[in-house]
């Protein structure tokens, strides 16, 4: 079975280091015990606390206009549910698609695409201009941003995946006038950026830059999640592990052991400070009410 889950947090090396488990005949067991621990992380936190690589590629064959189909070169680190840009920015003919389908090297997407696509292509992040604050000027990023490519934003509501349906008028913010925040100095060390932020000086000739309301209207081309897996992440997963690994049997992960005095002790799947740690690292969704 595959792994689901983008960070590693538990390795196998790391597991059979803590074990002390010098041969491979249970490697198997092993790292689906890593597995299940470094998705169980994600869905507890509801984030990727990790690098997420970034996908590009050209298109091989398909995308022709009027159709939701084709073919890329490699479609590996691509995921249902990832958002495909074709063209380069400014392009006339550039848009988005939702993909909703990868067979192979075959990818269907929501909605068929406006123009012919032969060039490169490579993943974004669409969010909704709703979720802004501070009058349009913050859109929260739970999921991590790092550094930023290029911010587009649409002044209402776009297709599925932010593809350029009839009216929809993409404008790029210059780089300039985007910030990241927290800043640098203010962010738990480790951390990456959670707001995209836009000036409320624009340069001269812009046009008013904001988040505007509406869905699928802000495209962000960016490095996002963590710059590395949390050093403090990597020991609850791997003590998750661990406690799955001694729990393989059908008394499950609550092991009960008995002292020479005969105490009994129950050592659960996480400590206190593990569930903390987790804790600290969970999503937490700014809500305007």
């Amino acid at each position: 079975m595959a792994a689901t889950a983008v960070g590693t947090y538990a390795t196998l090396a790391n597991l059979k280091s803590r074990l002390g488990d010098q041969d491979t005949l249970d490697d198997t067991l092993l790292q689906l015990c890593c597995d299940q621990s470094n998705m169980w992380i994600e869905t507890r936190t509801g984030r990727i606390l990790a690098p997420i690589p970034a996908f590009a590629t050209t298109v091989a064959s398909g995308f022709t206009a009027g159709t939701s189909t084709g073919t890329l070169t490699t479609v590996a680190g691509l995921n249902v549910g990832d958002v495909l840009c074709f063209e380069a920015l400014g392009a006339a003919t550039r848009e988005s698609v939702l993909v909703t389908g990868i067979s192979g090297s075959t990818v269907t997407t929501a909605t068929n695409v406006a123009s012919t696509h032969t060039g490169a292509v490579k993943r974004v992040y669409v969010f909704d201009g709703f979720n802004s604050y501070e009058n349009g000027k913050v859109l929260p990023i739970p999921l991590g941003i790092i550094s930023l490519t290029s911010l587009e934003v649409a002044t209402f509501s776009a297709g599925s995946g932010g593809c350029n349906t009839v009216n929809v008028v993409w404008y790029t913010i210059p780089n300039s006038d985007t910030f990241i925040r927290p800043n640098y100095q203010e962010r738990v060390p480790g951390w990456p950026g959670t707001e995209l932020c836009i000036t409320n000086v624009p340069l001269p000739g812009d046009i008013t830059p904001s988040f505007y309301p509406g869905y699928n209207n802000c495209r962000v081309d960016a490095a996002m999640g963590w710059p590395a897996t949390p050093d403090d992440l990597a020991e609850v997963g791997l003590n998750m592990a661990v406690a799955l690994y001694r729990g393989r049997g059908s008394t499950g992960g609550e092991m009960v052991s008995v002292g020479t005095d005969g105490t009994q002790v129950i050592n659960r799947a996480l400590t206190y400070e593990d569930k903390w740690t987790l804790s600290r690292y969970a999503r937490k969704d700014v809500r305007i009410i």
